[in-house]
């Protein structure tokens, strides 16, 4: 005859307290487990987004820099273009310069004196010209008052091969005179006749 004992004994129950601690202990893993996995998780893609918003960030950036070499490259073409502008205003008004300066010139060469050289170097005037005597050198002199602003002759004396014939060469300033002398006399502003070699 088997006797089966339904009364809890000291050893289920401890068996149970086991198996309890046991099942909370493993609950208790398992929800560690978890939270960390969605720590992970969290971090995971959160390190994806900061990742994504650095490349996006290095892109503008490239961008950034590609405008900046365009405007660069702009700002340059701009220099250029006011140069180039700079440069064609200097020549229109020398341009329109020469005209007043030649009809100049020919009112203040005396009959007996012509040009054989007009040029211009670094702002300064170059006339050399031919002239039968140093009168009508000195009076041409004078009368350039109305044309530059300044005058010097720098050499004259005979023409080579022409002994009736006398040679000059004059150095003068563009610009209109602050006072200007009428030919044939001398002031202020004017130059007085030149001592000829």
């Amino acid at each position: 005859m088997i006797r089966i004992n339904l009364l809890q004994t000291r050893e289920t129950r401890a068996l149970r307290r086991k198996h309890r601690t046991v099942m909370a202990g493993v609950a208790a893993l398992c929800l560690a487990g978890m939270a960390l996995a969605a720590v992970n998780i969290a971090q995971w893609r959160r390190q994806g987004a900061l990742e994504s918003g650095l490349a996006e960030r290095r892109r503008v950036v490239a961008g950034l820099r590609l405008e900046t070499a365009a405007v660069k490259e702009l700002e340059e073409r701009v220099r250029r273009q006011r140069q180039q502008d700079h440069a064609i205003k200097a020549w229109l008004q020398h341009r329109t310069r020469h005209p007043r300066v030649l009809r100049g010139l020919s009112a203040a060469a005396p009959e007996p004196l012509w040009l054989t050289r007009y040029a211009e170097s670094q702002g300064t005037t170059i006339l050399e010209g031919r002239a039968t005597d140093d009168e009508s050198i000195a009076r041409f002199l004078r009368s350039l008052s109305r044309v530059f602003e300044s005058r010097r002759l720098v050499d004259a004396g005979s023409a080579n091969g022409e002994e009736n014939l006398r040679r000059f060469v004059i150095h003068a300033e563009p610009g209109p005179p602050p006072n200007p002398v009428p030919p044939g006399g001398s002031g202020p502003g004017g130059t007085a006749d030149p001592v000829m070699p």
